[in-house]
């Protein structure tokens, strides 16, 4: 499957009549191909196979999909890997490039019955979106400003990695927001994600200043 809706849609143009949701079909595809993985024996799924599913050209997909996991509880490291990961997904964004992960990343494997749940939330939020969401603004979707969507998502990704509690969470919607407004071309939710965005690098400075703070009260104390 390739990543054909925004990537390549002209930059002023709207979609064709009958295109205004191409969020909720892209998703109901790779739906059903990850429920056909999930009912095969010793079902199995590594961040390399999850990538087949999507489509190596499907930057915006792959992002949305891994800033949503990375909303998720796990295990010591596990926010810290998918972030690097989605880190990786903005840098070929921003170059043209297939997806690809190194291999001790590719086949890290990823939790299947979490997965499945989350492409069920996937769904709903994509019902969700074709009730608010529209193309509009259609040059902040465009091909032109993928590399910019791309630079901001590289720098949310850098925000994510500091090991500091929840502060993964408002970079990590911001991601979502910026990649399901490429998928529908909708330029008002990528203003949002960008909005969310830097409320949460703000939160992660004030963060890294309280932790600094609290350090040097106990040095003084000591």
């Amino acid at each position: 499957m390739t990543e054909t809706t925004p990537a390549a849609a002209d930059a002023s143009a709207p979609p064709p009549a009958g295109e205004n949701d191409p969020i909720q079909a892209t998703l109901a595809e790779m739906i059903a191909k990850l429920r056909r993985v999930a009912e095969e024996p010793d079902a199995r799924l590594t961040c390399n196979g999850l990538i087949e599913l999507i489509g190596i050209h499907s930057h915006a997909l792959a992002l949305l999909v891994f800033a949503l996991l990375n909303l998720l509880p796990g295990p010591p490291g596990y926010n810290f890997v998918v972030s690097l990961v989605i880190l990786a997904f903005a840098i070929l964004m921003l170059f043209h490039r297939p997806i690809h992960l190194w291999r001790w990343f590719g086949e890290r494997r990823l939790p299947l019955k979490p997965l499945m749940k989350l492409m069920d939330i996937l769904a709903r939020i994509a019902e969700g979106l074709t009730r608010v969401s529209s193309p509009r603004l259609f040059a902040l979707s465009s091909r032109p400003a993928l590399p910019l969507l791309g630079l901001f998502n590289i720098g949310m990704a850098l925000v994510m990695l500091p090991p500091i509690p929840f502060c993964n969470m408002l970079p990590s919607l911001a991601v979502a927001m910026i990649s399901a407004g490429i998928l529908n071309r909708d330029g008002l939710l990528i203003l949002g994600g960008v909005l969310v965005g830097v409320l949460g690098v703000i939160a992660v400075v004030l963060a890294i200043f309280a932790i600094i703070a609290v350090l040097w009260a106990i040095d003084t104390v000591v």
